[in-house]
This record gives structure tokens, C-alpha cells and sequence, in this order.
């Protein structure tokens, strides 16, 4: 049974940052004497938090099939269970709809306002996809997720980084990624995309054109250990859930826009992924559900700008000999 419960992990000095100018940039994002709190536990392998209009955080519970609702008024209760679709990454697109990647069942579906479910991908090339993990929504609707896998087989050759456009046109993005696509997120003007490459414990980053599609992918940030979810701030600081079991080494680990170490997060648990509500940031770790209060403000995903994408130019560039 989960539960609530409110414990302070004091972040003293933040000992791990780098530098005297990392202390100043640190100190802008995080308030002197911070705390992580634990705001829900008693679950398996918690994942995916994203935060809808109303204020409310909504997040997974992997082996449980589960996705939860922690409503901003504090109140904890079960929102959507499938034990077979083991949802992962969520998102919430501009029409308030929960976008959800379904990795037991490799696809990714929408729930509905009317709490219908509408599956918008199961399958690309004749074959379902691995283990959809984590996604990301531009404003027009445009859906990128990444496609891991955590077995020995896998139905698709690559583990890539897809696209679906908003006519549901579905596309590879990327496939220069040989072990595990994890997190994923885009820069507020919809230039850059950043993946998580656990396999490598790197995140990298591709320039987006025009056409939705993206190129130049380049190492952007070295990591220890584990890379995972991960969430951005108005100033383009890249929040990213990983480490290793060293304490020292584990938690959020935060960047400055040209990839520099500004400082790690500590957490109680090893992290699985971030979002950045107002100036709240929320983390799942292992069995349970932190906060920490920041001065650092979330990026309205909502306004991510995008470039506008044809039939027209998918079949130039991909079918057109």
C-alpha cells in the first residue's frame, strides 16, 4: 500500500559542485538550505512524472502497472492500472490528454478526457516497437519517445528515437544510439533535442530542422553511471535523473546550456526521472516520490516551439529516389 509521508534530506553546502562559478550558478537555481522531501512511497519502481493544468502530479509504478494521481492538495489515489502495459514516460499534450509509453506492451497510447484509451503507435515497419520509455511533446503535437530495450530480444533492430507527427506519420530519428535511449526532452525553441544514452552514460544532443527530423547528434554531457529522465528550467539548465549507487554520485545531476557540471542533487534512492513544475521540482526515485523547492522556473513544454512538418517532405526525404 503507498503512502504519504514528508522527511527532509538536507543538501548541506552541496559539497559536489565544481568550482567557484558553479557555486554562483548553483546558487541561483537552488535556495540556501533546500531540502528533498519524500512526498509518497510504498511502491516498487516508481518512473514518468508529469504535472497536468491543475497542479497535480501524476506518475508510474512500473511493475504495478500503475499510474498515480498526487493531487495538489496532497491527496494520493490510483488514476490508471494495466499490469501487462508497465507504463513508463508520461506527458500531458496541450489539450490535457495524458500521453503515455507503454513498454509491456510496446506502444504508445493516449488517455482520453473521457478516460478512453486511444492507441497512437504500435508497430513500426510491421513489427511492434521494443519498450517505449520516455517522450516528449512540441506544441503542434508532435511526439519524439524513445525505444530501448531491457530483454535479450527485441522486435526492432535499433533501439532509436521516434517521431510522430501530428497526422500520425511515424519516423526514426534517430539511430546512432547502440545501447539504451532513455530520457528525452527539447530546448524551449525547439532546436535541440537531448537524449539520455544510458548504454553510454552520455546525453546527447541533435539539432531539430524543419521538417521535424534532426541531425549533427553529439555528445552534450558526460554522466556516471546511470542516465535517465531528465527536464529543463527557463535559463536551459538540463536536469537529468542518474549516478551510480554512490551516494556521492547519485541523484540530479544539473547542466548549463553548453553541458557544464554545475552540481548534483542528491537523492535518498537512485532517480528514474524529473519535471520541473513552477519552481518545484519533482523526482522519482526507486519506491518513492521526492520534491525540492527551487528558484529555478520550468519551462512551459505547452510553448515549445516547433517546425512544421509535411507528408510532402517526409516522402522528398525519406521515399523519393
Amino acid at each position: 500500500m503507498f503512502q504519504m509521508t514528508r522527511t527532509g534530506l538536507i543538501l548541506i553546502g552541496f559539497a559536489l559542485l565544481w568550482g567557484a562559478g558553479n557555486k554562483v550558478a548553483i546558487a541561483q537555481i537552488i535556495p540556501e538550505g533546500a531540502e528533498v522531501e519524500q512526498i509518497a512511497t510504498g511502491f516498487k519502481f516508481t518512473e514518468g512524472p508529469a504535472v497536468d493544468a491543475a497542479g497535480n502530479l501524476f506518475f508510474t509504478d512500473i511493475p504495478n502497472g500503475a499510474i498515480n494521481k498526487l493531487t495538489s492538495a496532497g491527496e494520493l489515489s490510483n488514476f490508471h492500472t494495466d499490469i501487462e502495459a508497465r507504463a513508463n514516460g508520461l506527458f500531458f499534450d496541450s489539450q490535457g490528454r495524458l500521453v503515455v509509453c507503454e513498454g509491456g506492451k510496446g506502444r504508445v497510447t493516449r488517455i482520453e478526457l473521457d478516460s478512453s484509451i486511444t492507441v497512437l503507435v504500435d508497430e513500426f515497419n510491421g513489427k511492434r516497437f521494443n519498450s517505449p520509455n520516455d517522450l516528449f511533446i512540441t506544441s503542434d503535437g508532435s511526439i519524439y519517445f524513445t525505444d530501448p530495450t531491457w530483454k535479450s530480444t527485441k522486435p526492432q533492430p535499433l533501439e532509436g528515437v521516434y517521431r510522430i507527427a501530428p497526422d500520425g506519420t511515424v519516423t526514426l530519428v534517430v539511430d546512432d544510439i547502440t545501447e539504451r535511449p532513455n530520457g528525452i526532452f527539447m530546448s524551449q525553441d525547439g532546436g535541440t533535442l537531448y537524449v539520455a544514452n544510458d548504454g553510454a552514460h552520455v546525453v546527447r544532443a541533435y539539432s531539430v530542422e524543419a521538417d521535424g527530423t534532426v541531425k549533427d547528434g553529439r555528445p552534450f554531457a558526460n554522466m556516471v553511471g546511470i542516465s535517465d529522465g531528465m527536464t529543463m528550467d527557463v535559463e536551459g539548465n538540463l536536469y537529468v535523473a542518474g549516478g551510480t549507487s554512490n551516494p556521492a554520485e547519485r541523484g540530479i545531476w544539473i547542466f548549463d546550456s553548453t553541458g557544464t557540471k554545475l552540481g548534483i542533487i542528491p537523492t535518498p534512492e537512485m532517480p528514474t526521472n524529473c519535471t520541473l513544475s513552477g519552481h518545484t521540482l519533482y523526482i522519482t526515485a526507486g519506491t518513492s516520490v521526492y520534491s525540492i523547492r527551487l528558484n529555478a522556473t520550468g519551462v512551459d513544454v505547452n510553448q515549445t516551439k516547433v517546425r512544421k512538418t509535411t507528408w510532402g517532405q517526409i516522402k522528398a526525404k525519406y521515399i523519393t529516389k
